[in-house]
Protein backbone atom coordinates (compact mmCIF):
# COMPACT_ATOMS: atom_id res chain seq x y z
CA UNK A 1 0.00 0.00 0.00
CA UNK A 2 2.83 2.59 -0.34
CA UNK A 3 0.74 4.45 -2.57
CA UNK A 4 -1.75 5.44 0.44
CA UNK A 5 1.84 5.78 2.58
CA UNK A 6 -0.65 8.60 4.72
CA UNK A 7 -2.73 5.75 6.22
CA UNK A 8 0.60 3.91 7.71
CA UNK A 9 0.43 7.79 9.57
CA UNK A 10 -2.87 6.75 11.05
CA UNK A 11 -2.61 3.18 11.93
CA UNK A 12 0.83 1.89 11.00
CA UNK A 13 2.21 -1.08 10.00
CA UNK A 14 0.25 -3.72 12.07
CA UNK A 15 -3.20 -2.26 12.02
CA UNK A 16 -2.36 -2.11 8.19
CA UNK A 17 -1.47 -6.06 8.64
CA UNK A 18 -4.89 -6.55 10.34
CA UNK A 19 -6.40 -4.82 7.52
CA UNK A 20 -4.66 -6.69 4.90
CA UNK A 21 -5.39 -9.73 6.62
CA UNK A 22 -9.39 -9.05 6.74
CA UNK A 23 -12.04 -10.71 6.08
CA UNK A 24 -15.13 -8.92 6.01
CA UNK A 25 -19.18 -10.15 5.20
CA UNK A 26 -21.23 -7.61 3.52
CA UNK A 27 -24.65 -8.35 3.92
CA UNK A 28 -27.41 -6.03 1.24
CA UNK A 29 -28.41 -5.61 -2.20
CA UNK A 30 -26.88 -3.34 -4.40
CA UNK A 31 -27.34 0.50 -3.20
CA UNK A 32 -25.45 3.70 -3.09
CA UNK A 33 -24.60 3.15 0.77
CA UNK A 34 -23.16 -0.40 0.15
CA UNK A 35 -20.87 1.15 -2.95
CA UNK A 36 -19.87 3.94 -0.38
CA UNK A 37 -18.71 1.56 2.39
CA UNK A 38 -17.06 -0.87 -0.18
CA UNK A 39 -14.94 1.36 -1.27
CA UNK A 40 -13.97 2.60 1.88
CA UNK A 41 -12.69 -0.54 2.76
CA UNK A 42 -11.07 -1.53 -0.44
CA UNK A 43 -8.73 2.20 -0.59
CA UNK A 44 -7.97 1.39 3.22
CA UNK A 45 -6.61 -2.35 2.15
CA UNK A 46 -9.16 -4.91 2.35
CA UNK A 47 -9.26 -7.12 -0.11
CA UNK A 48 -11.16 -10.33 0.89
CA UNK A 49 -14.88 -9.95 0.97
CA UNK A 50 -17.72 -12.10 1.32
CA UNK A 51 -21.26 -10.31 -0.30
CA UNK A 52 -24.64 -11.74 1.10
CA UNK A 53 -27.21 -10.55 -1.43
CA UNK A 54 -30.64 -10.54 0.65
CA UNK A 55 -33.25 -9.99 -2.39
CA UNK A 56 -31.98 -12.92 -4.57
CA UNK A 57 -31.65 -16.81 -5.08
CA UNK A 58 -28.80 -18.77 -4.79
CA UNK A 59 -29.51 -20.56 -8.25
CA UNK A 60 -29.62 -16.29 -10.01
CA UNK A 61 -26.03 -16.12 -8.93
CA UNK A 62 -25.25 -18.63 -11.01
CA UNK A 63 -26.12 -16.47 -14.02
CA UNK A 64 -24.08 -13.54 -14.91
CA UNK A 65 -25.15 -10.57 -13.30
CA UNK A 66 -23.57 -7.18 -15.57
CA UNK A 67 -24.64 -4.51 -12.74
CA UNK A 68 -23.23 -6.40 -9.83
CA UNK A 69 -19.90 -7.58 -11.94
CA UNK A 70 -19.43 -4.24 -13.52
CA UNK A 71 -19.53 -2.99 -10.00
CA UNK A 72 -17.49 -5.22 -8.14
CA UNK A 73 -14.62 -4.44 -11.12
CA UNK A 74 -14.55 -0.92 -10.52
CA UNK A 75 -13.94 -1.69 -6.88
CA UNK A 76 -11.22 -4.12 -7.29
CA UNK A 77 -9.36 -1.47 -9.36
CA UNK A 78 -9.16 0.75 -6.51
CA UNK A 79 -6.83 -2.21 -4.71
CA UNK A 80 -3.38 -2.47 -6.03
CA UNK A 81 -3.47 -6.23 -5.79
CA UNK A 82 -7.21 -6.19 -6.60
CA UNK A 83 -10.18 -7.91 -4.39
CA UNK A 84 -11.91 -11.58 -3.90
CA UNK A 85 -15.51 -11.70 -3.31
CA UNK A 86 -17.87 -14.45 -2.97
CA UNK A 87 -21.01 -14.00 -3.29
CA UNK A 88 -23.82 -16.23 -1.70
CA UNK A 89 -27.43 -15.67 -1.43
CA UNK A 90 -28.97 -14.73 2.39
CA UNK A 91 -31.59 -17.16 1.61
CA UNK A 92 -29.14 -19.78 1.69
CA UNK A 93 -28.45 -19.51 5.07
CA UNK A 94 -31.30 -20.01 6.11
CA UNK A 95 -30.95 -23.15 9.13
CA UNK A 96 -27.15 -22.96 8.70
CA UNK A 97 -25.07 -23.41 11.35
CA UNK A 98 -24.23 -20.01 13.40
CA UNK A 99 -20.50 -20.82 12.78
CA UNK A 100 -20.40 -19.85 9.50
CA UNK A 101 -20.20 -16.47 10.42
CA UNK A 102 -17.06 -16.88 12.63
CA UNK A 103 -15.04 -16.89 9.32
CA UNK A 104 -15.03 -13.16 9.13
CA UNK A 105 -13.29 -10.48 11.15
CA UNK A 106 -16.65 -7.96 11.06
CA UNK A 107 -20.22 -8.32 9.39
CA UNK A 108 -21.39 -5.35 7.92
CA UNK A 109 -25.04 -5.41 7.12
CA UNK A 110 -26.77 -2.07 5.08
CA UNK A 111 -29.85 -1.30 4.18
CA UNK A 112 -31.46 -4.81 4.87
CA UNK A 113 -35.10 -4.63 5.24
CA UNK A 114 -35.67 -8.32 6.83
CA UNK A 115 -35.82 -8.03 10.56
CA UNK A 116 -35.53 -11.99 10.85
CA UNK A 117 -31.68 -11.31 9.83
CA UNK A 118 -30.96 -9.22 13.49
CA UNK A 119 -32.59 -12.61 15.22
CA UNK A 120 -29.72 -14.66 13.80
CA UNK A 121 -27.27 -12.72 15.16
CA UNK A 122 -29.31 -12.65 18.88
CA UNK A 123 -26.35 -13.18 21.34
CA UNK A 124 -26.33 -15.36 23.91
CA UNK A 125 -24.04 -15.97 26.84
CA UNK A 126 -22.28 -19.44 24.51
CA UNK A 127 -22.57 -17.51 21.21
CA UNK A 128 -19.81 -15.50 19.98
CA UNK A 129 -20.56 -13.19 16.58
CA UNK A 130 -17.68 -11.47 15.18
CA UNK A 131 -18.54 -7.23 15.69
CA UNK A 132 -21.45 -6.41 13.67
CA UNK A 133 -22.42 -3.14 12.34
CA UNK A 134 -25.88 -2.32 11.28
CA UNK A 135 -26.30 0.78 9.05
CA UNK A 136 -29.32 2.07 7.01
CA UNK A 137 -29.65 5.78 4.96
CA UNK A 138 -32.60 6.90 3.39
CA UNK A 139 -33.13 10.70 1.74
CA UNK A 140 -31.26 13.15 4.24
CA UNK A 141 -31.13 10.44 7.40
CA UNK A 142 -29.13 7.65 8.31
CA UNK A 143 -28.29 5.88 11.09
CA UNK A 144 -25.38 2.91 12.26
CA UNK A 145 -25.16 0.59 15.16
CA UNK A 146 -22.82 -1.39 16.56
CA UNK A 147 -22.84 -4.78 17.80
CA UNK A 148 -20.12 -6.64 20.43
CA UNK A 149 -20.38 -10.14 21.24
CA UNK A 150 -17.09 -9.74 22.80
CA UNK A 151 -15.62 -6.60 24.81
CA UNK A 152 -13.50 -4.68 22.22
CA UNK A 153 -9.54 -3.80 23.75
CA UNK A 154 -7.94 -0.56 21.85
CA UNK A 155 -4.43 -0.92 22.47
CA UNK A 156 -4.03 2.09 20.44
CA UNK A 157 -6.24 5.23 21.25
CA UNK A 158 -4.31 7.81 19.97
CA UNK A 159 -4.96 10.51 22.50
CA UNK A 160 -4.64 14.15 21.25
CA UNK A 161 -2.50 15.18 23.44
CA UNK A 162 -0.37 11.79 24.92
CA UNK A 163 0.98 12.69 28.26
CA UNK A 164 4.85 12.14 28.87
CA UNK A 165 5.40 10.18 32.04
CA UNK A 166 9.43 11.45 33.48
CA UNK A 167 8.89 9.08 36.55
CA UNK A 168 11.62 11.54 38.69
CA UNK A 169 9.79 10.40 42.09
CA UNK A 170 10.84 7.08 41.29
CA UNK A 171 13.78 7.21 39.57
CA UNK A 172 15.58 3.02 38.51
CA UNK A 173 19.12 3.23 39.43
CA UNK A 174 20.49 3.86 36.03
CA UNK A 175 18.06 6.98 35.61
CA UNK A 176 18.94 8.44 39.34
CA UNK A 177 22.96 8.07 39.06
CA UNK A 178 22.87 9.95 35.14
CA UNK A 179 20.58 12.97 37.01
CA UNK A 180 22.81 13.11 39.86
CA UNK A 181 25.98 13.52 38.20
CA UNK A 182 24.68 16.97 37.26
CA UNK A 183 25.87 19.16 40.05
CA UNK A 184 23.15 22.18 39.51
CA UNK A 185 24.80 24.31 42.09
CA UNK A 186 28.59 24.50 41.22
CA UNK A 187 27.79 25.42 37.34
CA UNK A 188 27.25 28.49 35.25
CA UNK A 189 24.57 29.99 33.82
CA UNK A 190 25.47 28.80 30.23
CA UNK A 191 25.99 25.22 31.25
CA UNK A 192 22.44 25.29 33.17
CA UNK A 193 20.91 26.57 30.12
CA UNK A 194 22.04 23.49 28.14
CA UNK A 195 20.75 20.85 30.82
CA UNK A 196 16.84 19.08 29.84
CA UNK A 197 14.53 20.37 32.52
CA UNK A 198 13.93 16.79 33.86
CA UNK A 199 17.59 17.63 35.82
CA UNK A 200 16.18 20.51 37.01
CA UNK A 201 13.31 19.20 38.05
CA UNK A 202 15.25 16.04 39.73
CA UNK A 203 17.33 18.35 41.63
CA UNK A 204 14.18 20.47 43.43
CA UNK A 205 12.63 17.14 43.85
CA UNK A 206 15.84 15.99 45.43
CA UNK A 207 15.85 19.12 47.67
CA UNK A 208 12.12 18.68 48.92
CA UNK A 209 12.79 14.66 49.82
CA UNK A 210 15.84 16.45 51.89
CA UNK A 211 13.21 18.61 53.67
CA UNK A 212 10.64 15.76 54.24
CA UNK A 213 7.97 17.64 52.16
CA UNK A 214 5.39 15.79 50.56
CA UNK A 215 5.64 16.01 46.75
CA UNK A 216 3.15 17.97 45.09
CA UNK A 217 3.30 19.57 41.60
CA UNK A 218 2.63 23.08 43.41
CA UNK A 219 5.43 22.16 45.89
CA UNK A 220 7.97 21.65 42.90
CA UNK A 221 7.16 24.91 41.38
CA UNK A 222 7.61 26.53 44.31
CA UNK A 223 11.02 25.48 45.25
CA UNK A 224 12.18 25.43 41.55
CA UNK A 225 11.52 29.50 41.50
CA UNK A 226 12.60 29.93 44.52
CA UNK A 227 16.41 28.03 44.04
CA UNK A 228 15.84 29.77 40.35
CA UNK A 229 16.10 32.99 42.31
CA UNK A 230 18.74 32.32 44.49
CA UNK A 231 21.27 30.59 42.30
CA UNK A 232 20.68 31.87 38.88
CA UNK A 233 17.95 34.68 38.77
CA UNK A 234 18.93 35.56 35.42
CA UNK A 235 17.73 32.27 33.78
CA UNK A 236 13.98 32.48 34.70
CA UNK A 237 13.66 33.43 30.90
CA UNK A 238 15.50 30.47 30.06
CA UNK A 239 13.59 27.94 27.71
CA UNK A 240 14.53 24.93 29.82
CA UNK A 241 13.19 26.86 33.24
CA UNK A 242 10.46 27.55 31.72
CA UNK A 243 9.45 23.88 30.55
CA UNK A 244 10.38 22.72 34.37
CA UNK A 245 7.84 25.23 35.47
CA UNK A 246 5.08 24.31 32.91
CA UNK A 247 5.72 20.25 33.15
CA UNK A 248 6.83 19.98 36.95
CA UNK A 249 3.77 17.72 36.97
CA UNK A 250 5.47 15.16 34.87
CA UNK A 251 7.69 14.98 37.47
CA UNK A 252 5.24 12.36 39.60
CA UNK A 253 4.03 8.79 38.70
CA UNK A 254 0.41 8.98 37.99
CA UNK A 255 -1.23 6.82 40.45
CA UNK A 256 -4.74 7.11 38.66
CA UNK A 257 -3.15 5.28 35.91
CA UNK A 258 -2.41 2.02 38.42
CA UNK A 259 -6.05 2.87 39.73
CA UNK A 260 -7.13 2.46 36.03
CA UNK A 261 -5.00 -0.36 34.97
CA UNK A 262 -5.81 -2.87 38.18
CA UNK A 263 -9.55 -2.12 36.87
CA UNK A 264 -8.44 -3.11 33.25
CA UNK A 265 -6.72 -6.00 34.63
CA UNK A 266 -9.29 -7.39 36.90
CA UNK A 267 -11.76 -7.03 34.34
CA UNK A 268 -9.52 -9.30 32.17
CA UNK A 269 -8.99 -12.01 34.70
CA UNK A 270 -13.31 -11.85 34.85
CA UNK A 271 -13.27 -13.03 30.96
CA UNK A 272 -13.24 -16.95 31.56
CA UNK A 273 -13.43 -17.43 28.06
CA UNK A 274 -12.96 -15.41 24.37
CA UNK A 275 -13.17 -17.05 20.99
CA UNK A 276 -11.63 -13.61 19.60
CA UNK A 277 -7.87 -14.60 18.75
CA UNK A 278 -7.06 -11.07 19.65
CA UNK A 279 -8.99 -10.60 22.61
CA UNK A 280 -7.38 -13.79 23.91
CA UNK A 281 -3.81 -12.04 23.82
CA UNK A 282 -5.48 -8.72 25.11
CA UNK A 283 -6.30 -10.82 28.42
CA UNK A 284 -3.01 -13.01 28.37
CA UNK A 285 -1.16 -9.21 28.05
CA UNK A 286 -3.74 -8.06 30.76
CA UNK A 287 -2.74 -10.84 33.30
CA UNK A 288 1.14 -10.75 33.08
CA UNK A 289 0.58 -7.36 33.64
CA UNK A 290 -0.73 -7.85 36.49
CA UNK A 291 1.92 -10.21 37.63
CA UNK A 292 4.34 -7.50 36.98
CA UNK A 293 2.50 -4.70 38.79
CA UNK A 294 2.55 -7.08 41.76
CA UNK A 295 6.28 -8.51 41.66
CA UNK A 296 7.77 -5.50 43.27
CA UNK A 297 7.84 -3.98 47.09
CA UNK A 298 5.40 -0.81 45.30
CA UNK A 299 3.40 -1.51 42.44
CA UNK A 300 4.66 0.16 39.19
CA UNK A 301 3.77 -0.45 35.58
CA UNK A 302 6.17 -0.59 32.82
CA UNK A 303 7.37 2.82 31.61
CA UNK A 304 6.72 4.13 28.27
CA UNK A 305 10.03 4.74 27.30
CA UNK A 306 9.99 8.46 25.11
CA UNK A 307 10.61 11.52 26.14
CA UNK A 308 9.11 14.61 24.49
CA UNK A 309 10.93 17.29 22.54
CA UNK A 310 12.24 19.43 25.18
CA UNK A 311 15.28 22.96 25.36
CA UNK A 312 18.71 21.19 25.61
CA UNK A 313 22.22 20.35 24.12
CA UNK A 314 22.36 17.77 21.73
CA UNK A 315 24.55 15.64 23.75
CA UNK A 316 22.06 16.24 26.88
CA UNK A 317 19.09 15.04 25.07
CA UNK A 318 20.24 12.05 23.45
CA UNK A 319 21.82 10.79 26.81
CA UNK A 320 18.56 11.29 28.58
CA UNK A 321 16.67 9.86 25.94
CA UNK A 322 18.51 6.30 25.47
CA UNK A 323 18.21 6.06 29.54
CA UNK A 324 14.17 6.10 28.91
CA UNK A 325 14.51 4.15 26.01
CA UNK A 326 16.68 1.43 27.39
CA UNK A 327 14.44 1.14 30.30
CA UNK A 328 11.25 1.03 28.03
CA UNK A 329 12.66 -1.59 26.52
CA UNK A 330 13.97 -3.62 29.80
CA UNK A 331 10.53 -3.39 30.83
CA UNK A 332 9.17 -4.23 27.52
CA UNK A 333 11.31 -7.60 27.95
CA UNK A 334 10.41 -8.47 31.77
CA UNK A 335 6.73 -8.78 30.69
CA UNK A 336 7.89 -10.76 27.56
CA UNK A 337 8.95 -13.22 30.38
CA UNK A 338 5.90 -13.45 32.54
CA UNK A 339 3.75 -13.54 29.28
CA UNK A 340 5.22 -17.06 28.50
CA UNK A 341 3.82 -18.12 31.45
CA UNK A 342 0.40 -17.69 30.11
CA UNK A 343 0.17 -19.90 27.24
CA UNK A 344 -0.88 -17.80 24.49
CA UNK A 345 1.76 -16.89 21.88
CA UNK A 346 1.91 -12.92 21.28
CA UNK A 347 3.87 -11.47 18.24
CA UNK A 348 6.55 -9.15 20.28
CA UNK A 349 5.53 -6.61 18.05
CA UNK A 350 2.15 -6.16 19.65
CA UNK A 351 3.76 -6.40 23.25
CA UNK A 352 5.90 -3.47 22.96
CA UNK A 353 2.56 -1.85 21.01
CA UNK A 354 0.82 -2.57 24.80
CA UNK A 355 4.18 -1.42 26.93
CA UNK A 356 4.15 1.64 24.81
CA UNK A 357 0.23 2.73 25.23
CA UNK A 358 -0.03 1.23 28.90
CA UNK A 359 -1.80 4.37 29.67
CA UNK A 360 -4.42 5.12 26.69
CA UNK A 361 -5.86 1.50 27.22
CA UNK A 362 -9.34 1.15 26.77
CA UNK A 363 -12.42 -1.36 26.35
CA UNK A 364 -15.65 -1.43 24.98
CA UNK A 365 -17.62 -4.09 27.01
CA UNK A 366 -20.01 -5.87 25.20
CA UNK A 367 -23.15 -5.13 24.27
CA UNK A 368 -25.64 -5.60 26.88
CA UNK A 369 -29.13 -6.18 24.97
CA UNK A 370 -29.84 -8.20 22.42
CA UNK A 371 -29.90 -6.53 19.03
CA UNK A 372 -33.74 -6.84 18.33
CA UNK A 373 -33.70 -4.32 21.12
CA UNK A 374 -32.68 -1.67 18.67
CA UNK A 375 -36.86 -1.77 17.97
CA UNK A 376 -37.44 -0.79 21.65
CA UNK A 377 -34.94 2.48 21.10
CA UNK A 378 -36.92 5.69 22.81
CA UNK A 379 -34.77 8.01 20.44
CA UNK A 380 -37.40 9.11 17.60
CA UNK A 381 -35.04 9.65 15.11
CA UNK A 382 -34.05 6.08 15.18
CA UNK A 383 -37.36 4.77 15.65
CA UNK A 384 -38.66 6.53 12.66
CA UNK A 385 -35.46 5.44 10.46
CA UNK A 386 -36.08 1.73 11.58
CA UNK A 387 -39.75 1.66 10.95
CA UNK A 388 -39.12 2.88 7.18
CA UNK A 389 -36.66 0.50 6.65
CA UNK A 390 -38.40 -2.34 7.94
CA UNK A 391 -41.45 -1.43 6.78
CA UNK A 392 -42.90 -1.08 10.71
CA UNK A 393 -45.80 1.49 10.82
CA UNK A 394 -46.52 1.09 14.62
CA UNK A 395 -43.50 2.72 15.96
CA UNK A 396 -43.32 5.78 13.23
CA UNK A 397 -44.88 9.10 12.82
CA UNK A 398 -42.79 10.44 16.04
CA UNK A 399 -42.22 13.63 13.03
CA UNK A 400 -38.45 13.42 13.74
CA UNK A 401 -38.44 13.29 9.80
CA UNK A 402 -39.33 14.86 7.10
CA UNK A 403 -41.08 12.40 5.04
CA UNK A 404 -40.52 14.25 1.94
CA UNK A 405 -36.35 14.83 2.71
CA UNK A 406 -36.85 11.05 3.65
CA UNK A 407 -37.49 9.71 0.23
CA UNK A 408 -35.14 12.02 -1.96
CA UNK A 409 -32.58 10.50 -3.49
CA UNK A 410 -28.92 11.99 -1.87
CA UNK A 411 -26.29 10.51 -2.56
CA UNK A 412 -24.16 13.05 -0.37
CA UNK A 413 -26.30 11.34 2.71
CA UNK A 414 -24.71 7.67 1.44
CA UNK A 415 -21.09 8.98 0.93
CA UNK A 416 -21.12 10.64 4.41
CA UNK A 417 -22.94 7.82 6.14
CA UNK A 418 -20.30 5.22 4.09
CA UNK A 419 -17.31 7.12 5.27
CA UNK A 420 -18.58 6.37 9.01
CA UNK A 421 -18.95 2.99 8.66
CA UNK A 422 -15.84 3.03 6.67
CA UNK A 423 -14.15 4.87 9.82
CA UNK A 424 -15.91 2.65 12.80
CA UNK A 425 -14.89 -0.79 10.75
CA UNK A 426 -11.37 0.23 10.58
CA UNK A 427 -11.29 1.32 14.34
CA UNK A 428 -13.02 -2.26 15.21
CA UNK A 429 -10.10 -3.76 13.21
CA UNK A 430 -7.29 -2.76 13.49
CA UNK A 431 -7.97 -1.87 17.27
CA UNK A 432 -7.20 1.20 17.61
CA UNK A 433 -8.84 4.53 18.28
CA UNK A 434 -12.07 4.26 20.08
CA UNK A 435 -14.98 3.41 18.28
CA UNK A 436 -18.38 4.58 18.34
CA UNK A 437 -20.32 3.34 21.27
CA UNK A 438 -22.69 2.61 20.01
CA UNK A 439 -25.83 4.26 18.53
CA UNK A 440 -25.10 6.92 15.71
CA UNK A 441 -27.69 8.90 13.87
CA UNK A 442 -27.54 11.57 11.23
CA UNK A 443 -30.09 14.27 10.17
CA UNK A 444 -29.02 16.17 7.14
CA UNK A 445 -31.90 18.14 7.70
CA UNK A 446 -30.65 19.73 10.68
CA UNK A 447 -27.28 19.48 10.25
CA UNK A 448 -27.10 17.54 13.29
CA UNK A 449 -25.53 13.89 14.55
CA UNK A 450 -26.41 11.81 17.90
CA UNK A 451 -23.95 9.35 19.77
CA UNK A 452 -26.10 7.02 22.37
CA UNK A 453 -26.21 3.60 23.81
CA UNK A 454 -28.83 1.11 24.17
Amino acid sequence: MDRYDRQLRLWGKEGQSLLDNANICVVGDESPLLQEVWKNLVLSGVSKFTWMIENTMESSLQEKDLFSCDFITEISALHPSGIRVKRKALASLKGADNSFWFQFSLIIIINCSDSKLLELFNNSDSQYFPPIITTFATGLYGYLHTYLSEPHFIIESHPDNPIPELRLDQPWKELSIYLTKFQVDKMNEFEISELPYPVLLFHCVQMAARNNYKLTSPLLRNELRRWASDTNPTGLNDPNYIEAYRFAHLAFTNEKILIRLNEMIQYGFSMDHLDDPYNRKVIALLKALGEYINREDFPIYPIMGTIPDMSSSTKNYIELKQIYQNEGQKNTKSLQKLLDKEGEEVPFEMIKLFCANLKYLNVIKPTASKLTLLFSSDDDLLRDLLAIQYNLNDIANSGAINMKAASMNSYPTASFMGGVVGQEAIKLITHQYIPLDNIFTYDGLKNETKIFRI
